[in-house]
């Protein structure tokens, strides 16, 4: 798994996040769900398996914090509720064994 960390990270750590939408935002300004973020990374990098491709994003999205412009607690928890509800919805939409490579 850390050979996918090493490479799907980095493309992670240049998007930007709208927790609102549940959108990825490329650096073209392209919006992706979780779904097509996936699969752009899978496209990317296809020596890897989709399953752990998806456990990396799961994971990165996992230990994102409010971004720097998020000044009050009360945003800051906002975007924290936002954040788990997405994973929670996303992971109850997958089927339990594409979940289960961590």
């Amino acid at each position: 798994m850390e050979e996918v960390s090493a490479a799907v990270c980095p493309v992670l750590e240049k998007t930007k996040l709208d927790v609102r939408s549940r959108e990825f935002i490329w650096n073209d300004k392209k919006r992706y769900s979780l779904e097509e973020a996936v699969m752009c990374l899978q496209q990317l990098y296809p020596q890897y398996p989709s399953e752990y491709v998806e456990a990396e994003v799961l994971d990165w999205l996992e230990n994102q914090t409010a971004p720097p412009n998020v000044k009050t607690r009360k945003a800051e928890l906002r975007f924290e509720r936002l954040m788990e509800n997405w994973l929670a919805d996303y992971r109850k939409s997958r089927s339990p064994e594409a979940i289960a490579v961590r």
